[in-house]
């Protein structure tokens, strides 16, 4: 998480643990070609870049468009992927958006197991 995003918020978050999560798998950031596709994340890390992994993920991921609409619905989906080009969300709700996963999920309609060589 962005540093901006602990310091411009009041911590600690008002999480409330017995609120049913909205989305199982959720991804948010910038997927951007050329700043997330460099081989020093697989050759010093060993991991897959971001731009790889989402290559691999499933079709049938719910991609909003305007991000505040996503947050305040109760809406269920199995994955939600906002990309920064296409959903913004804003700094001050990214604690939000986090909220609304469930990341301890011990059922995931997509099970990722890659090995890199």
């Amino acid at each position: 998480m962005h540093p901006q995003i602990t310091t411009q918020v009041n911590l600690p978050y008002h999480y409330q643990i017995d609120v049913p999560r909205t989305a199982r798998i959720f991804f948010g950031g910038n997927t951007e070609e050329g700043k997330y596709d460099k081989n020093v994340i697989r050759e010093v890390y060993g991991m897959l870049t971001r731009r790889e992994m989402l290559a691999n993920a499933p079709d049938t991921a719910y991609k909003p468009k305007v991000a505040a609409d996503w947050l305040s619905s109760n809406e269920e989906h199995s994955y939600v992927l906002c990309e920064t080009q296409h959903c913004r969300i804003p700094q001050e709700r990214w604690l939000d958006a986090l909220a609304k996963a469930d990341f301890s999920s011990p059922v995931l309609e997509w099970e990722c197991r890659f090995v890199i060589t």
